[in-house]
């Protein structure tokens, strides 16, 4: 039970709003308010049309969480600096021409997203978020890295894509506890090379630019978990790639490329391979040794054929080949023991060449599919008596 003050902060934001709030005792951090061991923990009001911040909410300072994301906003309130619990802040997509400086008076912050605005300068006061972890400021108006961001100590997530930033500096290196970076659409011609000093690096986004090889530094990264190069200009797998052999995850899908070296199979960590909307002719021998592989995308290539070693990736659950030249498969896919779903072009396919084992992962996935949406006919038809009882009663 909430306490009767904090009953009545929510009341009077309710009032201020013109509007209820949804209160959500399960985790997440959905629309409305969020109750954590009977207290506040959340308020969260994306996409209201509030062109500021309702000054109700000033009493709310014991919060731990808040979205105000996706309205229009031109600044923020100099009352937020009274968070003092306050640990994540999200105010994507407002109208921010200017990064508001009462942001960098909030020192318990953890995280911040602030994307999609239209600023194009971080203060230098950014630094007094001495406990920043995760910074998110894509799609902005930067045109140059900001420096400024190398000297944020524990900074552990940062995205700063879709930015013209052509390059990375060297001073990179400075964000010694970065794990993830985001640097997607950032008209990147050339690998940033500063990037590979990166050593805690577990995931790389650079996704949407122009890159076509990868720097033999790469292998500096021995702790990159996953990487994403869709959609570049990638003729041939990047096998500087295979000398990372602590990647999981690798995401190459729309590129150009046309080959994949045997190399491949060095990757003796890899769960997820996406190699979807290329040019690829054929695989090597060799994929079969990615014994941890668990998903396999392969769709819209140029295969005729696919080898008889993929019935070695006991792990594989997830195997997508529709959209190529295939007309048979190999009798070796009926050893997938754990394969969960696969799909290729039944018209090009001769139906004999599909190993009974197979078809049998096509009927239950059909059959889940179907029980899921008659489970969802189900539940409509049981609201809909519900409803019909409560007006009858």
């Amino acid at each position: 039970m909430l306490p009767k003050s904090e009953i009545s902060l929510i009341l009077d934001l309710e009032e201020e709003l013109g509007f209820s709030l949804n209160i959500h005792v399960d985790d997440g951090h959905r629309n409305g308010i969020f109750i954590k061991n009977n207290h506040i923990h959340a308020v969260n009001l994306t996409c209201k049309e509030l062109q500021q911040v309702p000054t109700s909410l000033k009493k709310f300072t014991f919060i731990k969480f808040l979205s105000i994301q996706m309205n229009k906003l031109k600044e923020l309130p100099d009352f937020l600096s009274e968070f003092k619990s306050l640990d994540t802040l999200i105010v994507n997509a407002n109208n921010f021409h200017k990064f508001p400086k009462i942001i960098t008076k909030m020192p318990t912050l953890k995280e911040l997203q602030i994307t999609d605005n239209p600023f194009s300068e971080i203060p230098e006061e950014i630094l007094n978020l001495t406990s920043l972890k995760h910074l998110s400021i894509d799609a902005t108006n930067i045109k140059k890295f900001p420096e400024v961001l190398t000297h944020i100590p524990y900074l552990e997530y940062l995205g700063i894509g879709a930015n013209q930033l052509y390059t990375l500096p060297s001073s990179l290196v400075s964000l010694s506890s970065l794990k993830t970076l985001i640097v997607d659409q950032c008209n990147f011609s050339e690998f940033p090379e500063a990037i590979t000093n990166l050593i805690s690096l577990e995931g790389l986004n650079l996704s949407d630019n122009e890159l076509s090889t990868i720097p033999k530094s790469i292998s500096n990264l021995k702790n990159l978990k996953w990487i994403s190069l869709s959609n570049n200009d990638f003729t041939q797998f990047p096998k500087r790639l295979t000398c990372v052999p602590s990647l999981e995850e690798i995401y190459l899908n729309r590129n150009n490329i046309s080959t994949v070296p045997k190399s491949i199979g060095n990757l003796k960590n890899l769960k997820i391979l996406d190699l979807t909307a290329n040019d690829i002719k054929s695989l090597p021998e060799e994929i079969g040794n990615l014994l941890k592989l668990e998903t396999l995308r392969l769709s819209s290539n140029n295969l005729t054929s696919i080898p008889s070693s993929l019935g070695e990736l006991k792990s594989l659950k997830y195997l997508r080949l529709s959209g190529n030249n295939l007309t048979s498969l190999p009798e070796e896919l009926g050893n997938l023991s754990s394969l969960e779903f696969i799909k290729f072009d039944i018209k090009k396919i001769d139906p004999d060449s599909v190993p009974g084992s197979i078809r049998q992962v096509q009927q239950r996935w059909v059959e889940r599919y179907l029980s899921g949406f008659g489970n969802a006919i189900d539940k409509m038809k049981g609201d809909v008596k519900d409803s019909y009882k409560n007006e009858k009663s």
